[in-house]
Formats: structure tokens, C-alpha cells, sequence
């Protein structure tokens, strides 16, 4: 399964590949129930980007989502030792201090190297002190937008712009005889204030090309 946004599976984008010594064994954390990211396709497609990269046997594997349990903490431990670098997916659906920060630590303690795709739900999460402990913990933290990198950089966090991954398989493709324009823009909640300024510019596109389309992907109902 491919993802439509390559960027973000280019191993040079994740500092750990960059150093002298490559990890041999990946693990991705996912939090959240997003029904667009799949952890483990994204290992495989994680696996064949670094594979084309970096020479020797690269593992990259995914585990299950984060609960927010003593079980799961029991499990962090026992788990997170056995490799080198750390992902962490977070969608903005679960509890953050519950799910990533105990994962976080945890590699932390361990001398793991650490990497957080950060995609809150910008209404709703509040930024506490202990949730900003977590994001300076993380080597590298990456962002869906400019607007949440300027956000966290008011808190001396330093971040990148990185696109949500939207599985392709979900947009069929389409044959078209005329110039059809297709937005698809993806938020959390479909009351976020982003989904009425993304109406807003596709009203402007429609004028010149009337055949233009928008796709909302949300997470909730």
C-alpha cells in the first residue's frame, strides 16, 4: 500500500539515518484510532524506503495503538529495549499525556533515538507543561502544517512540516475527458475553522474551473 505523500517515507528525513551508526531495528507506536494511517503499512513502506538508502538489513516494525493502561506501560518496557529508533505517531484522538508520554520517557530511559509525528487536534488539545516536557523530549518532532511548527515554536519547540499520510487506495482514480480539478484536505474534527477557509478557496477555484471538487476526511462522524 502506497502512501500519496512520499516525503514523509524518505529515510533522510529522520535523523537517526543521518548519524554514522544506521539502526538495524525500527519500531512505530501509533496513538489514536485514525481510520487513515495504518502503522503497519506504513512499516513496510517505511522498510523500503530506508532499504533503498542505507546498506545491511534494516528492520522496521509496528506494534499496536498505545493504550492508556498499566499493562501497556508493562509492555513499553519490555518492547521498546529491543530497538533502536523510536516513531511515534500521535492523531489527536487518544489522551496524550495517557498514551505518548509514558512511551516517550520510556525510550528516553533507554537511550533510544526518538521521533514524534505530531497531528493534534488543534481545537481541542491544550498544550500543558508536561505535554510540552514530552515534545522537547522527542529528537525530532514533525508537524501537517506551518501554522502548528509557528505554534510550538512559541514554546522554544522546534519542529517540521510533514503531510498527514492518506493511504491512496482510498481516492479510486478517475478518468476524466476535461480539466476536473479534486481537493481532498483532512482534519480531525469537520467543525475545525480550517474546513470553512478550504470551502472558501474552493469557491475561487470553481470560477475558473467549475468542475472542481472537495473531499473532507475527518475522523469523527
Amino acid at each position: 500500500m502506497q502512501f500519496t505523500n512520499e516525503e514523509v517515507l524518505q529515510a533522510g528525513s529522520i535523523p537517526a539515518v543521518e548519524s554514522k551508526r544506521v539502526p538495524t531495528k525500527w519500531l512505530i507506536l501509533s496513538a489514536g484510532k485514525s481510520a487513515f494511517f495504518n502503522a503497519a503499512d506504513f512499516a513496510d513502506n517505511l522498510r523500503e524506503a530506508i532499504s533503498k538508502r542505507v546498506s545491511g538489513a534494516v528492520s522496521v516494525e509496528s506494534s499496536d495503538t498505545i493504550a492508556d493502561s498499566i499493562s501497556s506501560i508493562q509492555k513499553l518496557v519490555r518492547v521498546i529495549p529491543k530497538y533502536d529508533s523510536i516513531q511515534f505517531f500521535y492523531d489527536g484522538s487518544e489522551s496524550f499525556l495517557k498514551s505518548i508520554f509514558p512511551a516517550v520517557v520510556i525510550a528516553r530511559f533507554f537511550g533510544k533515538g526518538t521521533a514524534l509525528f505530531y497531528y493534534p487536534n488543534s481545537i481541542e488539545d491544550k498544550i500543558s507543561r508536561m505535554h510540552r516536557l514530552a515534545l522537547k523530549l522527542c529528537r525530532s518532532v514533525f508537524v501537517s502544517s506551518r501554522y502548528l511548527q509557528l505554534d510550538l515554536a512559541k514554546l522554544n519547540i522546534k519542529s517540521e512540516v510533514v503531510l498527514r499520510p492518506v493511504t491512496s487506495n482510498l481516492l479510486p482514480a478517475r478518468i476524466v475527458s476535461k480539466i476536473q480539478p479534486h481537493i481532498l484536505v483532512k482534519f480531525n474534527s469537520a467543525f475545525d475553522p480550517g474546513v470553512f477557509c478550504a470551502m472558501k478557496a474552493v469557491g475561487i477555484v470553481k470560477q475558473k474551473y467549475p468542475r472542481t471538487e472537495l473531499t473532507v476526511l475527518t475522523d469523527n462522524p
